[in-house]
């Protein structure tokens, strides 16, 4: 190398700069890229509201899908079809439901992910009483809860209902007593309008 020769190439350092900066935001956009791909996808919802009765067969093959289930077609569910699909991992939808036993009620509310029985909610509305399973199902459900028609709230009752998380009315009960006051005071949501009925 003689004294009038420089390392690198003069002149063109700035384009190389470019060059390489220009490279480094590809480098990150590929990766961004990779990253998005790898997300996991939205939950799918399989539609079975056109089901109108279930075996526990079927249910137990319902129950293993990866998926929200949508069955609003059910307005009848017995303790053979409600055992498995109180194992389902995903959001499951009911809200045909009119009717259910305090056996599948019982397997019903064990299950684990989001659940909504909107109709079997709406027609509490009417119950003047509760069992512990039917309150303790509908502390299960995905949605505010209004039971105007009950006047007594036994303490039992009162416990199976404080899992319960959205808004919760007791228009109709005028005094509860100490248990069931302390058991709707763990109650996850607001609950309103106790005794407002007989004001």
């Amino acid at each position: 190398m003689t004294s009038g020769e420089h390392i690198g190439i003069p002149g063109k350092s700035p384009s190389i700069r470019r060059n390489v900066a220009v490279a480094c935001l590809v480098g990150v956009g590929v990766l961004l890229g990779v990253i998005i791909a790898r997300r996991p996808a939205a939950m799918q919802r399989f539609d079975l509201s056109a089901v109108r009765t279930l075996s526990a067969e079927r249910a137990a093959e319902i129950a293993a899908l990866p998926c929200a289930i949508e069955l609003g077609g059910l307005s009848s569910l017995d303790e053979a079809a409600a055992r498995p699909l109180g194992g389902h991992r995903g959001p499951l939808f009911l809200d045909g439901l009119a009717a259910i036993s305090d056996a599948a009620a019982s397997d019903l509310a064990r299950h684990p992910g989001p659940l909504s029985i909107a109709g079997l909610a709406l027609r509490s509305r009417a119950a003047t009483t509760l069992s512990p399973a039917l309150a303790a199902l509908l502390a299960r459900h995905d949605g505010p809860l209004d039971l105007p028609a009950i006047e007594e709230l036994p303490a039992e009752i009162a416990k199976s209902l404080a899992p319960h998380r959205s808004r919760l009315t007791l228009a109709g009960v005028k005094r509860p007593s100490p248990a069931a006051a302390e058991a709707l005071a763990g109650h996850a949501g607001p609950v309103a309008q106790i005794g407002r009925a007989h004001v």
